[in-house]
Order: structure tokens, then C-alpha cells, then sequence
């Protein structure tokens, strides 16, 4: 099957490093869709090797081969118009979620792009990995959703209402 449809959900405002709010993109990524794919494969090049980005990008790769069915991918992106052909340069950030709609959904990665993350004092957008976990847990999860925290982002994951569980799991109850 061959579609060109990155389904645009919906819009928020984000602050930018100047305080003022910006209009962006929350977009669900379609397996079928080859700029989808292109996408995910310029981050995967141009956001470095120390990050998830290379694992949403080798999971979405094997979706279509039914090997990860129950998976779906979201992208942030600055882009407010024709998220069709996402434009790799625009993106903020992805998601990827397993087992939505199963007893243990579960957060397999979060990656925002490195030039917009907390610690980069001269990132443009705040607040990416946040819009996110908001969107997923207000939006898409029925209960609770489980996630395996880097030991770097706890303290980020505690301040979006998750609790810790022993190992490093984390759960979100609504």
C-alpha cells in the first residue's frame, strides 16, 4: 500500500528561547509514507550517534515487515503547513509507543532533537519532550503507560507525573 498521508493531529503553542509561544505540528508518522521514512533517516544522520532517534528509526524501518504492529510514531515539528513532506529540517522530536491499547503500553523512546534539548542553552524551542508526554498521556494512553528512564531523564520523567518503579521503570496513572 502506498500513501503520502502524515496525519497532522494536532497543533500547540511552545515557548521559544526568546519567551514568546510558537505554533507547532504534532504529526502521526505512517509506515507507508517514504518522507515519513526520509525523515527519520535524516535525523538518524544529522542528531548524532548518542541518541534513540537510531532506534524509532530502526523500529518504524521493520514496522512494515509486521514485525512491530502495535507500534505507533509521532513527530513535533516547527512545520505548520503540507506535514505530507515533512521537512527533516523542521523537526523537534519523536515518540514511539508500543502496546497502546494492551494492559502494559509502554514508552519505547522519546528523542528530541539535540539542538532543542533542556541542556542546550541556545535551543530555539522549549518544552519538546513535554508537549510529547502530554499529548500521549492526555490523548492516546487509556490508564497508565510504563517507560525504561535513562538514569539522565528520572528527574524530567518524575516532573511529568511519573513515579518510579524498581530498575529504572517508570509508570504514568491517570
Amino acid at each position: 500500500m502506498l500513501t503520502f498521508n502524515a496525519r497532522k493531529i494536532s497543533t500547540f503553542n511552545i515557548p521559544k528561547n526568546n519567551n514568546k509561544e510558537s505554533q507547532v505540528s504534532l504529526v502521526k508518522l505512517n509506515e507507508y509514507n517514504i518522507f515519513d521514512k526520509l525523515a527519520l533517516y535524516h535525523a538518524k544522520k544529522s542528531w548524532g550517534e548518542d541518541n534513540y532517534v537510531h532506534g524509532i528509526y530502526y523500529d518504524f524501518s521493520k514496522h512494515r515487515l509486521n514485525k512491530y504492529k502495535d507500534r505507533d510514531y509521532f513527530a513535533i515539528t516547527s512545520q505548520k503547513y503540507n506535514t505530507t513532506f515533512l521537512n527533516p529540517f523542521k523537526l523537534l522530536g519523536f515518540a514511539e509507543l508500543s502496546g497502546k491499547d494492551s494492559v502494559l503500553p509502554y514508552l519505547d523512546y522519546i528523542q528530541v532533537n539535540p539542538k532543542h534539548e533542556f541542556k542546550n542553552q541556545n535551543r530555539k524551542f522549549k518544552h519538546v519532550g513535554q508537549t510529547l508526554i502530554k499529548y500521549i498521556t492526555d490523548n492516546v494512553i487509556k490508564s497508565k503507560i510504563y517507560l525504561n528512564a535513562d538514569p539522565n531523564a528520572v528527574e524530567f520523567y518524575l516532573k511529568q507525573g511519573f513515579r518510579t518503579l524498581p530498575d529504572n521503570i517508570m509508570i504514568y496513572m491517570k
